[in-house]
């Protein structure tokens, strides 16, 4: 039996997996890894273009955004499961979501979590019934999408073929899915293939045409340096694309802000920072590939079978960002508001201090300026807090929304200073000459003595 886990963290989905080879060899396994909408909250997994082969889900309902019942949530439930067998795993109000009755009572099981192995048995031993009354051809969840239609590849990359087709227009997360896996997936034939080519230029109306005028503005003595003209390269693209550095590349694709290459993070960091400091250069950098929908999948099969795994790509600028101006801060005073629109996984990093967290999680909720962190923070100097506002603006979490506004706020507040003090200096000026002069030498002047 094909078994499809859906909803599961990846400790928790492997530490099932292990449980069933044990104890029900016959189940086979298949973990999806949980997926997040525009808003960052769990969603159920877009699977709409796949034809994977499974006998049966098991959903946790927590893992999908549905931690409690709420009527809401029948119609998007029901279409996904449609009649195929499910295990629905909830922690609390589990009645609530019998009583519902919205899904058929033949195929549908319940199960309260925490459950003990004996109930996971028997749950499970159920479930297996079920499929086998049912018909000997496996369940397809069909493609609501009928002008895509998949060949063969694993079920890992298939699931994020369908993802990325379904919520690259608007979703944005630095949960980033990897999962092993020998399963296929579908490979689309009519997809639109674009041509490769080789490009260094900052498209328009792309994340990187904001933010240069605003780097270049108030952080003039990092801007010609190749870390920024690189990650503006990077931030500029919008179809998913590699980077090539010696014989080494990174797969990047933008519209999930992922990267994946078969050398470690530190290396790749090592290397940007190496290059990062200096101005950029032709040989400093980097070549950069746009690829296909199709190449990228193929790409992502290669790196995936020599054991590839893939991190956000918030994660990489951040860490390589961090050691480039860890040699050379940038200074200055500045007025720029900065609004977080998620926090990169720290965990995952080298030697971040606590309070970068605790900062940034003030920047969440609504824009601060330096001094306003300051007033929160008084134990961090001005230099700690301006490394933040550099960080989040290189590695692509900050609202470029807000830092253009509070740019365009800084810039009126400073012509207005300017005109005072032209007015200011204008009024003055007599004054100063009297001061200079004296009055009997004025008078005299004007008496022509």
């Amino acid at each position: 039996m094909n078994l499809l886990l859906i909803g599961f963290s990846d400790k928790a989905g492997t530490a099932f997996s292990m449980f069933c080879s044990r104890n029900m060899p016959d189940i086979k396994c298949h973990t999806i890894e949980r997926q997040f909408n525009s808003q960052f909250t769990l969603m159920l997994p877009r699977l709409t273009s796949a034809s994977y082969q499974a006998d049966a889900l098991i959903i946790d309902l927590e893992g999908v955004g549905m931690p409690s019942y709420d009527s809401s949530h029948e119609l998007p439930l029901s279409q996904f499961i449609r009649d195929i067998p499910v295990v629905l795993i909830s922690r609390r109000n589990l009645e609530e979501w019998q009583a519902a009755d919205f899904l058929p009572e033949a195929t549908t099981l319940y199960l309260a979590a925490p459950y003990s192995i004996a109930s996971a048995k028997m749950i499970l031993t159920k479930l297996s019934e079920i499929v086998t009354k049912r018909p000997t051809e496996p369940t397809q969840l069909e493609p609501k999408d009928n002008n895509s239609l998949y060949n063969n590849r694993s079920d890992r990359a298939r699931t994020e073929v369908n993802s990325t087709r379904q919520e690259a227009s608007h979703i944005k997360t630095s949960k980033v899915n990897a999962s092993s896996s020998n399963a296929k997936y579908n490979k689309a034939v009519n997809a639109t293939a674009a041509p490769r080519h080789t490009s260094s230029a900052i498209s328009k109306n792309s994340v990187a045409t904001h933010l240069d005028p605003i780097l270049k503005q108030y952080f003039n003595s990092l801007y010609d340096t190749a870390l920024v003209k690189n990650i503006l390269m990077i931030l500029a693209q919008s179809q998913p694309f590699t980077i090539g550095f010696g014989r080494r590349e990174l797969l990047i694709n933008p519209a999930e802000q992922s990267v994946i290459s078969d050398i470690g993070s530190r290396r790749i960091v090592d290397y940007f920072t190496i290059v990062g400091r200096h101005e950029q250069t032709a040989v400093n950098t980097p070549q950069l590939s746009l690829l296909s929908e199709d190449e990228y999948y193929d790409r992502l099969q290669q790196l995936y079978d020599k054991g590839a795994k893939k991190q956000a790509l918030t994660t990489l600028l951040w860490q390589i960002a961090d050691e480039v101006i860890r040699q050379d801060e940038p200074s200055g005073q500045h007025n720029l508001a900065l609004k977080v629109n998620y926090i990169p996984n720290f965990s995952a990093m080298r030697q971040v201090p606590s309070y970068v967290n605790s900062v940034m999680s003030a920047c969440l909720s609504k824009p601060r300026r330096i001094d306003e962190l300051q007033e929160l923070f008084p134990q961090l100097r001005y230099q700690h807090l301006n490394r933040i506002f550099i960080l989040s603006i290189l590695s692509g979490v900050s609202d470029i929304s807000v830092l253009q506004s509070s740019a365009a706020i800084d810039a009126t507040t400073q012509t207005e200073h300017s005109a005072i003090e032209q007015e200011t200096s204008t009024n003055n000026k007599d004054i100063k000459k009297a001061n200079r002069t004296g009055f009997f030498k004025r008078l005299l002047s004007k008496l022509a003595i």
